[in-house]
């Protein structure tokens, strides 16, 4: 695996894949500036490059997590699937739709996967939600808005936080237009 954008998204990726070391291998860590390839590694025992033809190139790397800004996802989404890489790209997947459009067609034309992160969507606990906001009797209401801290993996016992290490468990309070549960 690859990374592909050492930004402000990177450390709680970064940290999941230490979390995962036994299963997955982080071949290298890219960015284009110096500067934030220094300080991932001052952070991350992972391998740096400031070279993406290298990442791109290389025969060993199957998946490349792509955690650049939103604009740049076409171009990059479209390199790595000419060479054959499966990529998961950090929400959103762009900033319009066209460009999206783009990516899948990319993509599906190689036989390539294209993950979007939106990966707290599949725990548990998410799917346990419309369950129990039914059993506690709650009128369903126009709109949910919720904040999620999550990983790229999935990790369900630690989620991250600016770097910092948060336990999760079940929402404490359910919010609808108006009122609030405790649960």
């Amino acid at each position: 695996l690859a990374i592909v954008g050492l930004g402000m998204a990177v450390t709680p990726h970064a940290q999941s894949l230490l979390d995962l070391a036994e299963r997955v291998e982080v071949a290298w860590a890219y960015s284009p500036t110096e500067a934030r390839r220094r300080s991932f590694a001052a952070r991350f025992p992972f391998p740096v490059t400031g070279d993406f033809a290298a990442i791109a190139g290389d025969p060993t790397i199957d998946v490349v997590l792509v955690l650049t800004p939103p604009n740049t996802h076409l171009s990059i989404v479209r390199e790595l699937a000419l060479a054959g890489k499966h990529v998961l790209v950090e929400k959103p997947i762009t900033d319009n739709a066209a460009d999206a459009e783009r990516q899948i067609e990319e993509a599906s034309r190689r036989q390539r996967t294209l993950m979007v992160d939106h990966t707290f969507a599949y725990t548990a606990a998410v799917h346990g939600i419309p369950a129990l906001l039914e059993a506690l009797h709650v009128p369903k209401a126009p709109m949910l808005a919720t904040a999620v801290i999550s990983n790229p993996f999935g990790l369900p016992e630690r989620r991250y936080l600016a770097g910092a290490e948060l336990e999760m468990a079940l929402p404490v309070s359910v919010l609808a237009p108006g009122q609030a549960l405790n649960i």
